[in-house]
């Protein structure tokens, strides 16, 4: 990321700027996906989201639109815990109710047979 965010102050994106969208995730967590200690959030998850949040500051930066640049930043923002997303409803609810822009959990899907 360190080296993402020192490409972008070169293409002329402001150097440890956070945007403004909210990342929600799980409080209670979902190892190994999302999980939580004294440090914060870490897991696959986590990781994965980094990674999209890479590629995301530098396909915007290359687009040169400063009002989504603004929105974006070019330091990944804080992840919001939220109890009780135990299922993908309950994200896009959140969602929906435009207490977050993204979030994600590590969801477990099990076959069930009746």
């Amino acid at each position: 990321v360190a080296v993402l965010v020192a490409a972008l102050a070169l293409l002329g994106g402001a150097s440890g700027v956070p945007g403004s969208l909210r990342i929600g995730t799980c409080e209670e967590g979902y190892a190994p996906m999302v999980i939580k200690d004294v440090n914060g959030f870490f897991g696959f998850e986590v990781e994965q989201w980094n990674t999209i949040y890479s590629i995301l500051i530098n396909r915007v930066a290359r687009s040169g639109n400063k009002e989504v640049i603004d929105m974006v930043g070019d330091e990944p923002p804080p992840l919001i815990g939220f109890q009780g997303l135990s299922s993908p409803e309950a994200g896009l609810k959140k969602v929906q109710s435009n207490e977050v822009d993204v979030v994600f959990c590590g969801y477990y899907l099990q076959k069930t047979t009746s």
